[in-house]
């Protein structure tokens, strides 16, 4: 088994795992965990604009951190990001994508290819 990185680590923690979930199975299983264990909110971005001044996207390890030590979560441009490079690193062949909502790249989501079937993966639109 490949070293996993502290950060893949700790996100596959948060989301119930001891081992990393492999397949479409295993795919279904971290979407399913990340809806329901990561909230859409944005709280977490008026705090930080309120901390800083401006806004700007959440680094890796204060998306962690707001999910494990505040029950926190964030939006498409933070949850989708970070779950599409979690994704990429288990093996899953990943595209994040920017969406149209009436202007262009308003959202974000996932295009995963597992066996050759594209699977659209959105965890950051306050679901489920």
């Amino acid at each position: 088994m490949k070293h996993i990185p502290e950060p893949y680590e700790r996100c596959l923690k948060l989301l119930g795992f001891k081992a990393p979930p492999e397949g479409i199975e295993g795919l279904k299983r971290i979407v399913h965990r990340h809806l329901c264990r990561v909230p859409f909110e944005n709280v977490s971005k008026l705090l930080l604009y309120a901390k800083e001044g401006r806004g700007r996207p959440l680094t890796l390890t204060e998306f962690l951190n707001g999910i494990e030590h505040r029950d926190m979560g964030g939006t498409c441009h933070s949850s989708n990001p970070y779950l599409s490079d979690l994704l990429k690193f288990l093996g899953y062949k990943t595209l994040l994508l920017g969406s149209d909502m009436q202007e262009s790249n308003v959202h974000t989501c996932i295009r995963v290819e597992e066996d050759g079937v594209p699977y659209p993966i959105d965890v950051g639109y306050a679901g489920p």
